[in-house]
């Protein structure tokens, strides 16, 4: 049982829930999961996303775990809407050894994808820079250490991600607009 105060909601502490429920999930993954569907689907349900994100391992969360899950949810839902791009990626932050961030950063764009369906086929029409910019995050799930020795680096990879993610959100609110005018 974990012990939070859920107004601090770190990396750490969902990264443990996940662990003890699903050893192969991590925070970052279910984080780019839930910032995918509230991409495509402009909102989603927090027992969607934990559906999606979790799978079997759902029914494994007890109440204080799902409390610190939804303080999460709710923080991304709020984050995401905001015209101040004050979103920000659930990641490991600058304590945590550079491979760690590195990796965690791969398992977002993995997660993110995942939320997306995106495989990387050409027989699906994304709508404007959505699927050069998905290419981009697939690249990013393959990076290891060594061509991102410097942390300058990974800031500025991040943040390609992090405003990247607005543009696919961006691309398909506009997008479903258009459905709804035709």
């Amino acid at each position: 049982m974990v012990k939070m105060n859920t107004d601090i909601l770190t990396y750490a502490t969902i990264q443990d829930i996940v662990q003890r429920n699903d050893p192969d999930e991590t925070a970052a993954r279910i984080h780019g999961v839930l910032t995918g569907l509230l991409s495509v689907q402009g909102s989603v349900s927090l027992e969607k996303w934990l559906e999606v994100a979790l799978d079997e391992a759902l029914d494994l969360l007890d109440d204080e775990s799902r409390a610190a899950m939804q303080t999460l949810y709710r923080m991304t839902c709020h984050e995401i809407n905001e015209p101040d791009f004050s979103f920000r990626l659930f990641l490991p932050d600058d304590d945590y050894p550079l491979p760690e961030q590195i990796s965690a950063l791969g398992e977002w764009c993995y997660g993110f994808l995942h939320a997306l369906g995106y495989n990387s086929r050409k027989d699906t029409a994304w709508p404007g820079d959505t699927e050069e910019i998905l290419n981009d995050f697939l690249q990013i799930c393959r990076i290891t250490c060594s061509p991102l020795d410097e942390e300058n680096d990974l800031v500025e990879l991040t943040e390609y991600v992090r405003i990247c993610s607005q543009v696919v959100r961006t691309e398909f609110m506009q997008w479903r607009q258009s459905r709804r005018v035709h």
